[in-house]
């Protein structure tokens, strides 16, 4: 903190960050780019240098992160100490190793969070307390410093040494050294800050994205050393003067350091100023406060979210170690030193304790590569979290949870020493809603689906694990998704999901485009045939479209045994096989392996083709930095498999890895979960808004899924469905669940939570016993009844019916007839259909899908009012199960080979879409969800061209890019429009965006309307917010089968805005070409 009069002397800083690419907001609002706190602790105890951990200096929790991101703030100011970094001299590169780690930690969970992460060593310009005027080694100590997070994009350097009694030193040259360390370290687009003292004007930064950083405290000689502030107008009287140097100088600033005390004067001060800046925002960009001292008041809570602060959202960018041109040479340069033996072992699957393993080549210093299930958890392993499912995350509509929880997740594979975790899941896409593997995706509709993709893959490999999309394609059932032998030993072939070319591009390769783009690092093709090809031999699928007309520059990794040929399989864009093996049984064989050194002997399969697949399996290792200090596997690993298989190591084995401890990587992930939870619960009905909970004094709770779990934390694998009986169900089964630590389940949190006010807790947890109506154990009536139910859904099974399982009918009917204020709450992997929904005593119903190992807290916090309920349904639930039309195919007693047929004859219309084209009133819509808030579109939508006669199909003249033609992805049109919050809450609401395309120059099976846009959007009580969608080529188009295009048809498109796919406020019609 600065001591005295800093207005225009202002603490001098360079602040080097990712020039932002953010979503745009209307000039009107005013809105800043960057609003934060300054967090302490790190530079504390600096008379102690270079000082202990834990003694002299700590790390502030990352708990408090969470909590003021969950209120809005998107900066973060870290102060750290100069010789604590670096404790030898400014010259030297060597870090203080405790430091570092802790130092990168920190900022890179700030940053995990989208929040950007202020780098301040907090020196007062002083290394050992001498002044520091050695401008050469000032620029070496940022050089090294920067070199760090040079490729974090939301990390930002600030110089600010708060300066003072520097005598002769020249404050501008030692700026301008440190811009110039910056920059030398490769920080090279980012933007540089300083203060606006007269020898500070002429920096030069050769990015040009020069801000300065100001202080200003409201006390009466602007120390902060005090509560109380001069006056309700001291803030904008004290900002007048910079402000005028700015503009004069055309110069923008941020205030650093900002403070007001907790009291009705501060309060209306700091507001004061801050609606002053909001007004000047042409050179004010944010303000960060000064968390310390006596003047946190929660009303700077409120000026977050007011119409002056809300920050911009920023676009997901990837922040790799390297680029991928540069991750290619070195895997090719890696490859070419390999003989043929070697580059036959990369890719193929070998020996080792992970799920997926690539064997190490000691020769070249290669340890190798392990593969992990997800993608809920690291599967099969020890002490892990267990997070909430992808169908969970699409319901919360919110891509910034979508990046938190793939960042999280990829920070555990990571740490476990896991090179690849195994999703997200693009397929199946949800065909069928009795699909079992439904829960692990997103959503039935692509777009949604995509945009969970690209947040999911981009916050995994930021965290330096690979993502692996999967299932390409067409895996839309469990039945029958693989190849099986009948009674009588013969062969029958995996179903074929039969698809024709507009169907496969427009539905199913649409989120697969996606992750292509976001930079994948492998996909994994599936178990089944499509048009009678199986998916890891389909050339059309995997060479054509993948890698040709996609641009896919990763790897193609087959499911585990999805491989059915060895040079045929090769030749048609298989680059790796896993397990490697043919069979459990005989270790030895592999479709790969020797035969593919046969037919790379012998011709077959050329040596390019070896070296490019070889290639492409290595080069996201070098991408994501794994060839440099990878955590080591995690020893327990081995253990849980014995346990998980039942089977036995070597004594020797076992008493050497099962006495080791399980390593701990769950960090503070719980507090991500349990929002996540909640983010992703949809309130479907709220009748006399008895949500949230008022102050009942007696509480029932009733239903299986209630309960802690009584068959152990972990689920036999396979499970058949129904699955268990008592207790609470967080996660779907099979390869995408994982190992728990604990659950907390429903009761558990309820009885907590009734405990705190005062309340009682009555419960039957059996729904044996409540079908046979029996409640003799209840007295009195609950004031309010609590009902869970669960539909548990699982890989190797589909669902057989709509309702929820455990007799969940008569359960919900049972309760309902003794208590006339019943919630229903379903933890489901699916869609159920729900015949008691129109019951009047059913008050409330929640859809909280599966929330993860915070469940009952989850569901808690929702219940009584701690989060208002902000998710939206992902998928459509009907009145009636035969209002979906679209049965899991089924041939069991077939004898022909090729008997499982699955023909896709619907075409685009499944979910909404059908809904839509057979004009069937849903029970809950797409996108349908509530609040205990209201709110209200008011504002015409208004379209603008964003470029003057766009062509019918992209340009041709560009080389194929990740995710295909770049000009696919040409912003073509604007949408506009304007929220507001109309009720008494503070709450969130998803806008959402849906284009139909001009019906009379389109082919039959064109969806009446589909999604191409949303946001989520968190609005106080009263606040209005504009809302700006661009649409880019591709959502404007259809494919063109004749044409093999993507293809804008003429006429009018209709824009419509509304909050979901039956609830559309406004919309607007324009012609493209």
């Amino acid at each position: 903190m600065h001591i005295g009069n800093i207005l225009l002397v202002a603490s001098t800083a360079v602040l080097a960050v990712a020039a932002p690419t953010i979503e745009k907001k209307s000039k009107a609002a005013k809105k800043f780019q960057w609003f934060g706190v300054n967090e302490s602790g790190a530079e504390f105890g600096n008379t102690a240098l270079p000082g202990r951990l834990d003694k002299d200096y700590t790390w502030p929790p990352t708990a408090t992160i969470d909590t003021l991101v969950g209120k809005g703030l998107n900066a973060f100011r870290v102060p750290i100490m100069m010789e604590r970094i670096i404790p030898t001299s400014m010259t030297s590169t060597t870090l203080n190793a405790t430091y570092e780690s802790g130092m990168t930690t920190y900022i890179n969970y700030i940053t995990s969070k989208g929040a950007y992460a202020i780098l301040d060593p907090h020196n007062f310009a002083r290394y050992y307390g001498k002044i520091i005027d050695d401008y050469s080694g000032f620029e070496a100590f940022w050089k090294t410093l920067a070199t760090v997070f040079k490729d974090n994009k939301l990390v930002i350097f600030d110089c600010n040494n708060e300066p003072h009694d520097m005598g002769s030193v020249d404050l501008g040259k030692l700026m301008q050294a440190c811009i110039n360390g910056v920059r030398s370290a490769g920080a090279t687009s980012q933007t540089t800050s300083s203060g606006n003292d007269k020898a500070l004007v002429g920096l030069t930064d050769p990015s040009d994205k020069l801000i300065y950083e100001m202080h200003q405290y409201l006390d009466s000689d602007g120390s902060g050393t005090s509560a109380t502030c001069v006056s309700a107008t001291i803030g904008s009287e004290r900002l007048k003067a910079a402000t005028a140097w700015l503009k004069a100088n055309n110069k923008k600033a941020v205030l650093g350091e900002f403070a007001g005390g907790a009291n009705s004067v501060c309060e209306s001060a700091v507001k004061d100023m801050l609606t002053y800046m909001g007004a000047n925002n042409d050179v004010w960009l944010g303000a960060l406060w000064w968390g310390g001292g006596p003047w946190w008041g929660t009303y700077i809570y409120t000026s977050v979210s007011g119409n002056v602060l809300p920050f911009k959202k920023r676009d997901v960018s990837a922040t790799y170690s390297t680029s991928w041109a540069s991750a290619i040479s070195q895997a090719n340069n890696f490859v070419n030193q390999l003989n043929l033996t070697e580059k036959v072992g990369i890719v193929t699957g070998g020996s080792g304790f992970c799920i997926g393993n690539i064997a190490a080549i000691p020769r070249v210093g290669f340890t190798g590569i392990c593969l992990s299930d997800g993608p809920t958890a690291v599967n099969r392993m020890d002490l892990v979290s267990i997070f909430p499912a992808g169908l969970t995350i699409a319901a919360s509509w919110d891509k910034d949870l979508m990046y938190q929880r793939g960042f999280a997740l990829g920070s555990e594979f990571k740490a476990k020493g896991s090179h690849v975790g195994l999703g997200p899941v693009a397929g199946p896409l949800g065909r069928s809603p009795l699909g079992g593997r439904n829960w692990e995706g997103f959503s039935p509709d692509p777009y949604l689906t995509g945009i969970a993709m690209i947040n999911s893959i981009t916050g995994m490999q930021n965290a330096g694990t690979q993502s692996s999309s999967k299932h390409f394609i067409g895996n839309e059932q469990e039945t029958q998704r693989t190849n099986s032998v009948d009674a009588n030993g013969d062969n029958i072939d995996a179903v074929s999901s039969n698809i024709d070319d507009r169907t496969l591009h427009e539905l199913y390769l649409w989120p697969f485009a996606d992750a292509v783009k976001a930079g994948t690092a492998s996909v994994m093709c599936s178990y089944n045939r499509v048009n009678e090809t199986y998916s890891c031999e389909n050339s059309p699928l995997l060479n054509n479209i993948l890698k040709n007309e996609l641009g896919f520059q990763g790897y193609v990794v087959s499911d585990w045994f999805a491989t059915h040929s060895g040079a045929k399989s090769a030749n048609a864009g298989l680059d790796l096989t896993m397990p490697g093996y043919i069979d459990s049984t005989d270790p030895a064989t592999s479709y790969f392996g020797a035969n593919l050194t046969e037919a790379v002997s012998n011709g077959t399969v050329s040596v390019a083709r070896l070296n490019d697949m070889a290639q492409r399996v290595m080069t996201p290792y070098f991408l994501l930095g794994q060839d440099k200090n990878f955590p080591t596997l995690d020893p327990s690993s081995y253990c849980v498999l014995e346990v998980e298989y039942e089977t036995q190591l070597p004594v020797s084995e076992r008493y050497s890895f099962c006495n080791t401890p399980a390593r701990d990587v769950r960090s503070d992930h719980a507090t991500i979960i349990r929002n996540l939870g909640a983010a992703g619960t949809v309130l479907l009905k709220n009748s006399n808004q008895v949500l949230p909970l008022k102050t009942p004094k007696t509480i029932g709770v009733f239903g299986n899924d209630a309960a802690d779990l009584t068959d152990g934390l972990t689920f036999v694998d396979p499970l058949p469905l129904p699955g268990f009986d008592i207790g609470t169900l967080d996660v779907g089964g099979g390869s995408g669940s994982g190992r728990h630590t604990y659950i907390v389940s429903p009761i558990e949190a309820i009885k907590s939570r009734a405990r705190s006010i005062g309340a009682r807790v009555e419960y039957i947890t059996s729904n044996a016993i409540i079908s046979t109506n029996d409640f003799h154990s209840i007295y009195p009536t609950p004031d309010v009844c609590l009902v869970f139910l669960k539909t548990f859904t699982t890989e190797g099974y589909d669902r057989t019916t709509f309702e929820a399982d455990w007799n969940s009918t008569l359960v919900v009917s049972n309760v309902a007839k003794r208590c006339p204020n019943t919630v229903v709450i379903t933890h489901s992997g699916g869609i159920n259909t729900m015949p008691w929904a129109t019951n009047p005593n059913v008050t409330a119903i929640l859809a909280a899908h599966y929330p993860g190992q915070e469940s009952g807290n989850s569901i808690v916090d929702i219940l009584w009012g701690d989060v208002n309920p902000s998710g939206r349904l992902p998928y459509t639930i009907p009145v009636n199960a035969s209002d979906y039309d679209i049965p899991i195919a089924n041939f069991t007693d077939a004898t022909i080979a090729n008997a499982w047929q699955s023909n896709f004859t619907e075409g685009l219309l499944i979910d909404y879409r059908h809904f839509d084209a057979k004009n069937i009133t849903p029970l809950y819509e797409f996108g349908f969800g509530l609040s205990c808030t209201n709110f209200s579109i008011k504002t015409p939508l208004t379209l603008s061209t964003l470029t003057h006669t766009p062509s019918t199909f992209p340009a041709s003249n560009q080389p194929i890019a990740p995710g295909g033609n770049p000009d696919l992805y040409t912003p073509l049109l604007n949408a506009k429009t304007s929220v507001t919050n109309t009720g008494s809450l503070s709450g969130s609401t998803v806008v959402q965006l849906y284009v139909s395309l001009p019906q009379a120059s389109v082919p039959a099976g064109t969806p009446i309307k589909v999604l191409r846009g949303f946001e989520k959007v968190p609005l106080n009580a009263g606040e209005t917010q504009t809302i700006e969608f661009q649409l880019v080529r591709r959502d404007l188009s259809y494919w063109d089968v004749d044409a093999q295009n993507w293809k804008i048809p003429t006429g009018q498109f209709t824009i419509a805005i509304g909050f979901s796919s039956r609830d559309l406020k406004s919309s607007a019609e324009i012609d493209m070409l």
